[in-house]
């Protein structure tokens, strides 16, 4: 018979196991595996000419009204205008009678014309050596005094009649014929049509905009293009938003709708939808930065501050300068602080296999 000698098996797969260790012990200089390192698409961050535009839509119609009130008191004699009419300025629109005045008026003429008889007269007693010169100048002193009081008072009356004070259209008429009016009454309020615009509420960020009177244009909704002649800014009815009045030109009756549109190219650095994640307030990208000496790019987390989106991309104001690189901002495929590599075709929202 033949004995054989047991060797325990799991002692011995256990020494096997450890041989392979223990011919690497203390062998510093063994390399460590390769990184993974995948191939991802990148943008370059460049300044682009972009046209903005922002429209605002208001109704044409005057930015001034006149009031015409009662330069004293009196009753209206004629009412020369109705609601609605449009008026050039010195149009006369009513008249006013004053009774004393019209009395004072027949007063002064009659003396006036009995000191020119009284005046004639004397010259011809002078003429005849039967006065001297001192009556004849008297008398003509007399004349020349109620000449000048009637001249007074016929301007006053003239002036019972009130003018346009400028074009446009006449509303709110608070009086009729026989009304009787106190100084400093209104009588009629007139449009100007010499101040027609467009009036619109802005935010205050908007404000430079609205006020950039060589950027702004407009058009009515029939497709006329109008001239903007000028530009006045007030506080808002709401904190954070201002009163715009827009004064245009080449306007014309009736009242309607407009499109006020500012327009300008500037220089923008741009960057693609895809390239910028958020998190509440916060918007980020991930930037390439290359490491020395290696095709390798470490991926940097950077807060960005956005600004103005057109198709193209997005407007980053902060954050990133012209010519850094960044890729398609995936925080779980890409974390921070990972290795990756550039792949060499056309910039693509997508990475490269």
């Amino acid at each position: 018979m033949i004995f054989c000698r047991h060797v325990p098996l799991l002692g011995t797969l256990a020494l096997a196991a450890t041989l392979p260790t223990l011919s690497g012990c203390g062998d510093e200089s063994a390399p460590a595996p390769p990184p993974s390192a995948p191939s991802v698409a990148a943008w370059t961050v460049s300044l682009q000419d972009m046209e903005t535009e922002r429209r605002w839509t208001g109704r044409l119609a005057p930015l001034r009204t006149l009031t015409v009130q009662a330069p004293r008191e009196g009753r209206v004699e004629q009412l020369l205008v109705d609601e609605g009419d449009q008026v050039e300025r010195g149009t006369p629109l009513l008249r006013l009678a004053t009774p004393d005045l019209r009395a004072r008026l027949e007063v002064l003429r009659e003396r006036r014309d009995q000191l020119a008889a009284e005046l004639a007269r004397w010259e011809g007693l002078a003429a005849q050596g039967a006065a001297g010169p001192g009556e004849v100048a008297a008398a003509r002193l007399r004349l020349m005094d109620a000449r000048e009081s009637l001249v007074e008072a016929e301007a006053l009356d003239r002036s019972q009649e009130i003018r346009a004070p400028a074009p446009g259209s006449v509303h709110g008429v608070r009086v009729s014929v026989g009304s009787t009016v106190e100084r400093g009454e209104l009588l009629l309020e007139l449009d100007d049509d010499s101040a027609w615009g467009v009036t619109i509420v802005v935010a205050a960020w908007e404000a430079p905009r609205a006020a950039d009177l060589g950027a702004l244009s407009a058009r009515d909704s029939e497709g006329v293009e109008l001239e903007v002649e000028g530009v006045s800014l007030a506080a808002g009815v709401h904190d954070g938003f201002l009163q715009a009045e827009i004064r245009l030109r080449n306007t014309a009756w009736p009242p309607r709708g407009v499109d006020v549109i500012h327009r300008e190219t500037r220089a923008a650095l741009l960057v693609p939808w895809t390239a910028v994640a958020g998190e509440r307030d916060a918007q980020w990208v991930g930037v390439l930065v290359p490491s020395d000496g290696t095709e390798f790019y470490t991926v940097e987390r950077r807060e960005v501050v956005l600004g103005q989106a057109w198709p193209e991309g997005v407007e980053v104001q902060s954050g990133l300068d012209e010519g850094e690189r960044v890729l398609r901002y995936e925080p779980r495929s890409h974390p921070e602080g990972r290795q990756v590599r550039i792949s060499t075709g056309p910039d693509q929202a997508r990475e490269t296999p």
